[in-house]
């Protein structure tokens, strides 16, 4: 598997590109040049220059500083939101698997979750909830559930049927003991690459409750709150926006590669039309 995965240059430029965002996220205490919300009224507007590499915002914050800052907002979102959507959705789609009772049940809510538009649950979600970093990761969460609840089932519906989960039923394991160490190693792969490529669309949702006002609440930075601050002085600042802009397409593009590149190394199928 290893010599798959090192072959697919899908995977190695989005695990590059990944690795050292987080790297800068993780480290934004000790390589931001300014603190994020520190201002400098003298400075405002200031383009790119040896003193602020990536120019200034309205305030005269650095830019680069946020940035820095709010890309690790952004990562600490997406990522609680999608582990917590994967733990949620992948145990009700092992349990509509492998409980024939508990699948229409179970699979009913789910079709009526995906009946609405992604954001729109998101936005509504945050609305009752209030604006916060919680509220989003929680909306975030709720609205990908259903995908992982789909991802989860499919492969446990055939692993039921598998000869050694009837030798263990015939054998009196329980279902707990089968589920755990049947069920679940045997649907880890894909809900781990789908885990990566919803990585890369958390990040825009949570941009987008930020650009609404609904993520993360100034003056903490975020990617999305830095694009929606910048807007109104495009013309005369475009790098206030423009730069936070394009950290966000670089994750996005990175957590892209990674999954499909791993999507394709990890599917035989995929693998086999591939090449």
């Amino acid at each position: 598997m290893y010599w798959l995965l090192r072959l697919n240059k899908a995977v190695l430029i989005g695990s590059t590109l990944v690795i050292i965002l987080s790297l800068v996220a993780a480290l934004a205490p000790y390589i931001a040049p300014y603190d994020p919300t520190e201002m400098h009224p003298l400075d405002r507007f200031s383009g790119p220059s040896a003193k602020y590499l990536l120019g200034t915002d309205f305030y005269g914050r650095d830019i680069l500083s946020r940035i820095i800052y709010g890309l690790r907002t952004s990562l600490q979102i997406s990522f609680l939101s999608v582990l917590l959507a994967a733990l949620w959705g992948g145990s009700l789609g092992v349990l509509a698997g492998y409980f024939p009772w508990l699948d229409n049940l179970i699979m009913r809510v789910m079709d009526v979750m995906f009946a609405f538009p992604v954001l729109l649950l998101a936005i509504t979600i945050v609305a009752i909830l209030g604006p916060g970093e919680f509220s989003a990761i929680l909306a975030i969460a709720i609205v990908y559930v259903p995908i992982f609840s789909r991802v989860a089932r499919g492969p446990t519906l055939a692993v039921r049927e598998e000869t050694y989960v009837e030798a263990a039923q015939a054998l009196g394991a329980s279902h707990w003991r089968i589920i755990a160490k049947h069920i679940l190693p045997n649907i880890s792969v894909p809900i781990f690459v789908q885990l990566t490529v919803q990585l890369a669309s958390a990040i825009i949702f949570e941009s987008a409750l930020s650009f609404l006002g609904l993520g993360t609440q100034p003056p903490l930075p975020s990617l999305g709150l830095m694009v929606s601050e910048g807007r109104p002085y495009l013309e005369i600042s475009p790098w206030s926006t423009v730069f936070p802009g394009v950290a966000i397409a670089l994750v996005v593009l990175g957590f892209n590669l990674l999954g499909d590149g791993l999507q394709q190394a990890l599917n035989p199928q995929l693998r086999r039309r591939g090449g």
